[in-house]
């Protein structure tokens, strides 16, 4: 037997931002083969999570499923990238039986409930398990090499591929999402600023100071539209350039590699246990003497990152873009027509001919129809109604099948009585609305309920009276997400404008709007008056 051993040269040590450069006669090695396999992995991974970020691509649904007396968390085959930027496959479905896992647990479960101050003797215990997903290799194809005499089958054979693998744990404490969380964070701080010719708009050094802080806001944001795309450009540069790289210790998220733990979460499934008897610390699931479906398992996957496509991306670009178009004839601006208004007070005499930028529609001697249009986006709501988004990102007011909303109002939300309205005449009113639910075409009806409240100088609005009237919308063969429009229908005769008032305000609400729809979307109010151009008696 030999004393001898053969000796091997050590690795060098590899630098995954180095690739091979070849030159004629130069030796290559196990060591040029390593790099350049690191250098091109390498690239794929930062590009990966500089660029697109990580979570689930596709699949990987978690579930739990009875099982007997028992319950399965089941997992679908799918693909993620993880934090570092892998690609994670799961070519087939996977369980796990809960009951194994809490037998085989028990200590971990202890320490979770003394850190948390939970008695075991608690029924029912609540206990949060996070499924996580991990990336894994593993070597395979072993084959025989060159080695020295009388060596072990260890050191004759070496494996001749490494396989990509995954790795599915249960955990109770979730894994750290903090580039997750504070992407979530920017995007709804940008989308709760609204765009508002109010005063005290913000500027480009405050939403830089927002966030940087990195701090919801204590009060509510708006910015006015022509600041608005440099205090979106400030907003996003601030966050490339100081935030994302502080996210992670030494900027390794962008700068210095991955981060240490690269599990992503993939849901939190939410148990209710108990000890499994009093002499032995072992845990089942929780089994009431009634069964109560509310504290079966159940899954959250709320707070999964995903990565969507690129072709989603590009077909919601497309969409917003016919939204943008769409949006000129479906929701003008607020307010009234600047083009064709004329206040004339009592003072004035008008002498020659006076010239209009738009055509006048005179129905009779100096008196003429004019348009007042309210996206519902200016609405101040009540209960059941929201402010949300129709189809693709166009502003509306969300009704939750049933509810009411204002327009106007005192103070700050008035609707100023124009200076021109013929008294003798009534509002007319037309509105613009879209529905969600059932995706087929079908024919629709329901109610809508609009109401005129009008106040004089120093009234309140519990005060005054309210007069509504109920008009009918009535479709056939419409689909959820398109745009509708209503005919014009007038207030109730009974409402009488005088004089006097100085501001009012329209009530909308919608009644039984049946099976098909399951939420309304309102996008505009067009309120049309009579405005006579020669003056009259105040």
């Amino acid at each position: 037997m030999s004393e001898f051993q053969p000796i091997y040269p050590e690795t060098i040590n590899l630098d995954p931002y180095k690739r091979v450069k070849y030159s004629n006669g130069l030796v290559l090695g196990k060591d040029e083969f390593d790099q350049e396999q690191l250098y091109l992995l390498e690239k794929n991974h930062l590009h990966h999570r500089g660029l697109h970020g990580y979570g689930t691509v596709c699949g990987l649904n978690v579930s739990v499923i009875p099982d007997g007396t028992n319950w399965e968390i089941q997992v679908s085959p799918g693909i993620a990238v993880d934090t570092g930027g892998r690609d994670v496959r799961v070519p087939q479905a996977q369980c796990a039986d809960v009951g194994t896992w809490l037998f085989r647990n028990t200590d971990i479960i202890n320490d979770y409930l003394v850190e948390n101050s939970i008695p075991a003797s608690t029924v029912p215990i609540e206990l949060p398990l996070h499924l996580v997903l991990c990336y894994d290799s593993c070597d395979t194809d072993f084959v025989p090499v060159p080695s020295g005499p009388c060596q072990s089958l260890d050191k004759s054979t070496v494996p001749s591929r490494t396989a990509d693998d995954f790795k599915l744990r249960l955990l109770l404490e979730p894994p750290e999402q903090t580039e997750h969380d504070a992407l979530a964070f920017l995007m709804s701080l940008l989308d709760a600023i609204e765009v508002s010719d109010a005063p005290g708009g913000l500027t480009v050094e405050e939403i830089e100071e927002i966030v940087r802080a990195f701090e919801p806001p204590g009060d509510s944001l708006h910015m006015n539209a022509a600041d608005a795309a440099d205090i979106i450009a400030a907003a996003l540069r601030v966050w490339v350039t100081e935030v994302r790289p502080g996210l992670l210790p030494d900027g390794r998220n962008c700068v210095n590699g991955p981060p240490l733990k690269t599990c992503m979460l993939l849901g939190r499934v939410d148990l209710n246990i108990e000890l499994a008897s009093e002499t032995e610390l072992g845990f089942m699931l929780f089994s009431p003497s009634i069964p109560d479906p509310t504290l079966d398992p159940s899954v959250d996957q709320s707070n999964r990152p995903l990565l969507i496509q690129t072709r989603a991306l590009q077909e919601f670009v497309s969409l917003r873009l016919a939204a943008l178009q769409a949006s000129d004839t479906v929701m003008p601006s607020a307010g009234l027509d600047p083009l064709t208004l004329v206040h004339i007070g009592d003072a004035e005499t008008i002498t020659g001919q006076k010239t209009f930028s738009q055509p006048l529609l005179f129905e009779d001697s100096g008196v003429m129809e004019k348009t007042i249009n309210l996206p519902a986006v200016s609405a101040h709501h009540g209960t059941g109604a929201a402010k949300g988004l129709f189809a693709s990102l166009l502003p509306s007011l969300h009704f939750m099948t049933s509810g009411s909303n204002a327009f106007g109002g005192e103070a700050l939300f008035a609707i100023p009585i124009p200076d021109d309205i013929d008294y003798d005449s009534r509002f007319r009113v037309r509105l613009h609305w879209g529905f969600s639910g059932n995706p087929q075409p079908a024919d629709i009806e329901f109610n809508w309920q609009v109401g005129g409240v009008f106040f004089e100088p120093g009234d309140s609005a519990a005060g005054a009276t309210v007069e509504s009237v109920d008009h009918t919308s009535s479709e056939e063969d419409v689909r959820r997400n398109d745009v509708l429009v209503t005919e014009f229908f007038e207030l109730d005769p009974d409402v009488e404008l005088r004089p006097e008032h100085t501001y009012g305000m329209l009530t909308i609400r919608i009644e039984d709007p049946g099976d098909v729809i399951s939420q309304v979307y309102l996008l505009n109010v067009e309120i049309r008056y009579m405005a006579n151009r020669l003056g009259r008696d105040v």
